[in-house]
Formats: C-alpha cells, structure tokens, sequence
C-alpha cells in the first residue's frame, strides 16, 4: 500500500466523504465538490509531507512532538513527515493530528 492511500484510509475512518484532487506537486481533499483547507500532501520519494493547516498552539505541537514525528515549520501550518513505518506504528496519532485539525476548520467555518 502507499503511504498516500494509507493516509486516504486514516482520512476516511474521520469522514468517508473525502476524496483527493491532484493538482500538480500536491494532493488537496475535497468533500461534495468542495475544498477541505485543514489539509494537503506533498508526495516525495520516500515519504508523504502531511501539511495540516491549523493555528500554532502548544496543544497541537504537543501531539506532534510526542508521537515523534519529523517535522518542517511553516508559518501557518504544521508540516508533518509520514514514512511507511509511520502509517503502522502511529496511525492513531496520524487521525488524531487530521481530527484536530478538521475540527479548527470546522469552527472557524461557522464563525
């Protein structure tokens, strides 16, 4: 299995609606045709960078640096770096991470 089809089952088990829109380097979701902003990926040749748009907080980084993930810093954006190993032994974490932040997007869509 890829580790882009992996990450699709992790989305899934959140909400089986959602669907990936390649456009050129990254994969955007979309949801009955309109676009998710709370994630994206970025295929690479040995790994997936997961970017999770969400506000920087220490909660959100907590999650991410005890699962013990590598990470790259953006400036509104978390970017997470998904190995093979990684969909095995920190799924859990993974759906965590994607909850999160779909739950941000969610609340700031209703605001």
């Amino acid at each position: 299995m890829s580790i882009v089809d992996g990450l699709l089952e992790v989305l899934h088990t959140i909400d089986p609606g959602w669907r990936f829109k390649y456009n050129q380097a990254n994969l955007h979701i979309t949801k009955d045709g309109r676009p998710g902003r709370f994630l994206r990926l970025r295929p690479r040749k040995e790994d997936v960078l997961l970017i999770l748009r969400a506000p920087k907080s220490s909660e959100f980084s907590t999650l991410i640096d005890d699962a013990g993930f590598d990470t790259l810093s953006y400036l509104h954006a978390y970017g997470v770096i998904i190995r093979e190993s990684d969909l095995e032994e920190r799924r859990a974490s993974i759906r965590r991470l994607m909850q999160q932040a779909s739950e941000v997007e969610a609340a700031s869509d209703t605001e």
